[in-house]
Parts: structure tokens; C-alpha cells; sequence
């Protein structure tokens, strides 16, 4: 399902897909000898050659695809991070993020976000008392 058949003849060629079968069906195809490519992600290109098309009289062809090997090619994406601006456009206040290795790396928060964001500027916490015997 889904290979890619295009007429490699004629001057303006309209391919086609194949169905949920692997049958596919091209019409207006010139009367004569005509070829073919059939291509299918993950698997080599195939040609078909020289296929005799005739007046009013439907052409058959089976197609077995060979599993292309060694195509893939690993691809990483990652975004550059600026922990200093906010993630959130609408943000209406002060805003930053920071990973988890940073809090293993901030003096005195113990791996604990909430100790590390007390720390930077312009943040309090009246509720809480990080004193000895805290929770």
C-alpha cells in the first residue's frame, strides 16, 4: 500500500499510488511501448521496461520490491535551550527554567527545584521553613 508508479514516458507524466491491496491503475497511457518507476519508501527503486500498451486492453504487472538496505541515516534534532528567557511567550512575570543537573549543581538546594528557585532574585516563600526538622 502507498508505492509510487510513474510513467517514465510522455511529456507530462501523472503517476499513481497503490491501494490498501497493492493494485493500482494508471489510464490515458499512450498506445505503444512504455516504462515505468516504482518507488517505496525503505525499499529500492524499480523500473519496469518496455510494457506493450495496446488499444482498450488492460496490462498486468506484478512487482515484487527489494528491501533497500543500509538507507536510513540517523537524524538528531535539538533545540537550543536559553534557560534565562522564559518558555512562555505570555508570560507576565519573571521566568526561567533549569534542569535537573543544575539543581545537583546549585550550592545549598539539595536536588530540590524548590530550594534552587528561592535562591535567585525577587523570589519568596513566607509558608515554608527549610530550617532543621523540616519536611
Amino acid at each position: 500500500m502507498g508505492a509510487n508508479i510513474l510513467p517514465l514516458n510522455g511529456d507530462e507524466p501523472k503517476g499513481t499510488i497503490t491501494d490498501e491491496f497493492g493494485f493500482f491503475r494508471l489510464e490515458n497511457i499512450p498506445v505503444g511501448r512504455a516504462s515505468f518507476e516504482l518507488t517505496y519508501i525503505g525499499y529500492e527503486d524499480f523500473i519496469v521496461s518496455e510494457i506493450l500498451i495496446v488499444s482498450e486492453k488492460e496490462v498486468d504487472i506484478t512487482v515484487n520490491l527489494t528491501e533497500a538496505l543500509n538507507l536510513w541515516v540517523e537524524l538528531i534534532l535539538r533545540a537550543p535551550t536559553d534557560n534565562i528567557l522564559p518558555n512562555h511567550k505570555l508570560a507576565t512575570v519573571s521566568a526561567r527554567s533549569f534542569s535537573v543537573e543544575e539543581t545537583k549543581r546549585f550550592p545549598a538546594s539539595v536536588s530540590d527545584p524548590d530550594r534552587m528557585a528561592l535562591h535567585f532574585a525577587v523570589v519568596t516563600n513566607s509558608d515554608r521553613n527549610y530550617g532543621p526538622g523540616s519536611h
